[in-house]
């Protein structure tokens, strides 16, 4: 079956939302590797205020937090723990959270 990503179906142009680019990993914009690991960034702020899309390979991370932005998280496989506010939870792979703007949070895994 040939692999088809959003980029195929629809003309950026005529999006309601303004020109906001649909990429695959390959065409991914930016990949940031630190300390807490790698992101991918798909899209970004640049691309558009509404919504940021990165595939994040998180080792350790600090505890943090986002001016702008809230930060859904959907783990793809292993286990390990998210601090979000003053909750420690406990994940695996295909569980999902989120993290409120202006809400602290740091993953452990």
């Amino acid at each position: 079956m040939e692999r088809r990503y959003a980029a195929d179906r629809v003309d950026q142009k005529e999006s309601k939302h303004g020109e906001v680019p649909c990429r695959s990993l390959e065409e991914a914009a930016e990949v940031i590797r630190s300390q807490q690991g790698e992101s991918i960034r798909i899209i970004t702020y640049k691309d558009t205020p509404a919504i940021n899309i990165h595939l994040s390979h998180i080792l350790d991370s600090m505890k943090h937090y986002h001016l702008r932005s809230t930060e859904v998280y959907h783990i793809l496989e292993g286990k390990g723990s998210m601090e979000i506010d003053d909750d420690l939870v406990n994940h695996r792979a295909w569980d999902d959270d989120f993290s409120p703007t202006w809400c602290p949070s740091s993953s452990l895994w």
